[in-house]
């Protein structure tokens, strides 16, 4: 918890500026992820941000990394919807990648661990995982892949 803290009194304000754009975004994406096919959810988050009418994409987001846009999504995800949120920060981070014309690629996997099933979602861009590490998604089986990449 004092890591958290620490963590986020480090942030300059591009970041919280960011940060507290991602909080509504995720609570909106995580409904739509319930209520709505992936499909057409990732159809509707994959529109570059010249044809995007409806969601302005957050302010200052273009002078951060991709990285530091995972950290802020993960962030505002934990905030919404709790510690089980890989697919609605993945949804966000694939939004936002959309937006800057990145191409991203939303990943499901799922691994058998310990007789049980688990399942994650990412992002990769040109392949590469975005803020993860192959070695972490190396346990889980890809079985759905969409997007623009």
């Amino acid at each position: 918890m004092r890591r958290r803290i620490r963590r986020l009194r480090e942030l300059r304000a591009t970041e919280w500026l960011v940060l507290f754009q991602l909080v509504p975004a995720a609570s909106v994406v995580g409904i739509a992820a319930r209520h709505a096919r992936l499909a057409t959810l990732l159809q509707f988050l994959d529109q570059p941000e010249s044809a995007a009418r409806f969601v302005p994409c957050p302010l200052f987001h273009a002078r951060l990394s991709n990285e530091e846009l995972y950290r802020l999504a993960d962030w505002a995800s934990l905030a919404t919807w709790g510690p089980r949120r890989c697919l609605q920060r993945s949804l966000v981070v694939h939004w936002l990648l959309s937006r800057r014309g990145r191409a991203p690629v939303l990943e499901v996997g799922v691994a058998l661990r310990e007789g049980e099933l688990h399942s994650h979602a990412w992002v990769t861009v040109a392949g590469q995982p975005v803020a993860e590490t192959k070695a972490s998604l190396a346990p889980f089986r890809t079985i759905l892949r969409r997007g623009a990449g």
